[in-house]
Order: structure tokens, then C-alpha cells, then sequence
């Protein structure tokens, strides 16, 4: 190799070295960075049967059967990408919700199918997405202990703090 070889060696080196390292950021760090938030997900109780405290008046409260309770909840989504596109859901045992108050399980729902279109939302808020209806089994009913304290909490502060905890399943997403 001569000198000037070297010379246009040290000279090619840094400026191919430079054009690598611009094309990995530009077409792969800065997709990554760049991408817009995941939408935010979220339950809110829309219905509850079965939580009905007896009247005190009447003397037999015992003579008609407890009804287990049932729970529907509604998956809402926020800041929805306009290019997002996500299906979620399908009523496997890892797409489940369950209602529980104070720790004690309550309710257990499997997540239907679902699917989020951004085109149709736009950064905003898709409320009831999917509806889950939480249920006891069918020989589940609350103790008259758990039912009185969930009725007087209700009665004195005017609502009930219920848990809700589980998995929508695997949200596959995809930006296009």
C-alpha cells in the first residue's frame, strides 16, 4: 500500500463510519423514539344486580334466596393514535377480570374479543370498547356480613370501592 492509499483509507473510514452510524438513527432509533404513547386502558363499573341489602322492616329476610352478585364493566380506552390498531380479548383463562371488595373476590368475567381502530377515535376516548359481565357461580352468594357492610358503606359514603383487577389478554398492536 502506498501513501496516498492510507491517506483515502483515514479519509473514507470516518465518513462511511458516519453514514452507518446516520442510517441506524434514522431508521431505527428514531422510529422507536418517535412512536406515539400506548393509549391508556381502563374499567369502570357501568351495572351491579344481586348487592340489594333486604329491608330491615321485613322480618324474612332469609326466605328468599341470595342472589350472587353480577358486575358489568366496560373497558374504556384514552389518547387513541390516529394510526394506532390493536385487538385484544378473546375469552381465554389470561383475559379475565375480577371484582373483589376488600380482598374477597366477588366476581370473575372472561374479556371478549376486541379490537381499537385510531382512524375512528383520533386521540380520544373510546368509552365501552367491550362490556364484561363479572358473575359469582351459580351457588356463590355473599355472607349477610359482607353484603351489610358493602350495603352501609354505600348508605353512609354514598358508594362502594370494588377492586378490579386482571388482563384484557395480549393487545397485539400495530401503527400503519
Amino acid at each position: 500500500m502506498t501513501k496516498s492509499d492510507d491517506d483515502l483509507k483515514c479519509f473514507y473510514v470516518p465518513i462511511v463510519t458516519m453514514i452507518l452510524a446516520f442510517n441506524v438513527l434514522v431508521f431505527i432509533v428514531l422510529p422507536i423514539i418517535d412512536r406515539p404513547p400506548d393509549p391508556v386502558f381502563s374499567v369502570r363499573l357501568v351495572g351491579v344486580e344481586g348487592l340489594d341489602h333486604p329491608d330491615p322492616c321485613h322480618q324474612l329476610q332469609s326466605a328468599a334466596p341470595a342472589v350472587p352478585p353480577v358486575f358489568d364493566l366496560a373497558v374504556d380506552v384514552g389518547g387513541v393514535p390516529p394510526r394506532y390498531r390493536a385487538c385484544g380479548g378473546g375469552g381465554g383463562d389470561d383475559t379475565v377480570l375480577r371484582v373483589s371488595y376488600r380482598g374477597i373476590i366477588l366476581a370473575w368475567g372472561c374479556v371478549p374479543s376486541f379490537c381499537i381502530d385510531g382512524g375512528e377515535h383520533g386521540r380520544a376516548r373510546a368509552d365501552g370498547v367491550v362490556v364484561v359481565r363479572a358473575e359469582a357461580g351459580a351457588c356463590a352468594a355473599i355472607r349477610d356480613g359482607l353484603r351489610n357492610l358493602i350495603w352501609t358503606e354505600r348508605r353512609v359514603l354514598g358508594k362502594v370501592d370494588f377492586d378490579v383487577e386482571g388482563n384484557l389478554g395480549k393487545v397485539s398492536s400495530h401503527f400503519i
